[in-house]
């Protein structure tokens, strides 16, 4: 059993070709905001990614000081009778499979799409529950709770978001947590509104450890503040998980979590603006005619309503992007603390370049 300690960070992650960009980016910032003097071990989980994808996270991680060191491991499991994503991936559901597949006491199992700043060395030596999970809650399960309660669930429990998960596979693999999760996802699929997230809160129940908030920061527009975050961006005490659609790679939003993202590609794989999954045009259209696109989707709701159809996602988005426009112009008012952001990002990438 492979120990964790204070020189050295384990981390998982799982993507197939689509997200390959961003657990580029993902990994990247973590070579940059864990100390130099301590290594990062990473298990890369993934389907059929090829040779030269492979060698593409590589060449990567070769442009910073101390490389992170990656492992690949292919994941041969069919996960295609469980809860359909909607981007067509099934590789989160890899995760679940850590426990067999990994001999290691200790690892933090984290998603591709995020922006750490945050040293997660720090998380190291958490203490964990019987279950062997923590991470950040993001609701309760009431919220998820299912029409068929594949266990008996309690409804004020807290709800882990599942893109940052600090475990303890020992323990994990003893109390079942993921074995279990497999098994709801196999029997109960249609109870998993959130696919392996579901599942396995449904398992924890509640028995977890939970982390501050700034370990996992959902970019979800209800919640998150792309304006008010930028202090805590410019003193790295937060991590922006960017659960939209829209993530860096795919969509020119212009925020600053999402712009410190690019920048940090644009330095350690300058190839991802050709990556033939990052398909922005449409995503620059919509930017392009954002001023109008909340009048669009109003009207369209409309439409929607007076034949008798349900307009409710259209009036959602036209709140998203009504909401988009106010922050843009919100940010123009921060030039010069974005100016700062920026260059004390841009000055910290150089000095991470091997």
């Amino acid at each position: 059993m492979i120990r964790m300690n204070s020189s050295v960070i384990h981390l998982a992650v799982a993507s197939d070709a689509r997200y390959l960009t961003g657990a580029i980016g993902t990994l990247a910032s973590i070579r940059l905001a864990v100390p130099l003097e301590t290594e990062i071990r990473v298990i890369f989980l993934h389907d059929r990614l090829t040779q030269n994808e492979q060698q593409r996270v590589l060449d990567a991680m070769a442009k910073l000081k101390r490389a992170p060191i990656v492992e690949f491991m292919r994941v041969d499991a069919n996960f295609g009778s469980f809860p359909a994503f909607s981007f067509g991936s099934t590789m989160s559901y890899a995760r679940l499979l850590l426990p067999e597949k990994v001999d290691m006491e200790r690892l933090i199992y984290i998603d591709v799409d995020i922006l750490v700043l945050k040293d997660l060395s720090e998380l190291v030596r958490l203490d964990l529950p019987a279950t062997g999970v923590g991470g950040v809650a993001e609701k309760i399960i009431a919220e998820d709770m299912p029409k068929v309660k594949p266990v008996d669930l309690d409804p004020d429990q807290p709800y882990l978001n599942a893109g940052l998960l600090v475990l303890d596979l020992n323990k994990v693999k003893q109390a079942g947590v993921f074995s279990k999760a497999l098994d709801i996802l196999s029997n109960f699929p249609e109870s998993c509104r959130w696919h392996d997230q579901s599942a396995i809160n449904y398992v924890l129940n509640g028995e977890t450890r939970v982390l501050d908030n700034s370990w996992n920061v959902q970019s979800q527009y209800m919640y998150f503040d792309p304006i008010d975050v930028i202090p805590s961006l410019a003193a790295r005490t937060v991590n922006v998980h960017f659960t939209s659609k829209a993530k860096p790679w795919l969509a020119p939003t212009p925020f600053p979590s999402e712009q410190m993202y690019r920048k940090l590609l644009d330095a350690v794989d300058p190839r991802w603006r050709n990556d033939p999954y990052v398909t922005s045009s449409m995503w620059k259209a919509k930017e392009r005619y954002a001023a109008v696109m909340p009048l669009l989707f109003r009207a369209r709701a409309l439409w929607l309503k007076l034949t008798g159809r349900d307009g409710f996602w259209d009036l959602r988005e036209a709140q998203i992007w009504a909401k988009h426009n106010r922050n843009f112009r919100r940010m123009g008012e921060k030039d010069e603390e974005v100016s700062s952001l920026f260059e004390g990002w841009q000055k910290q990438i150089n000095a991470a370049l091997a």
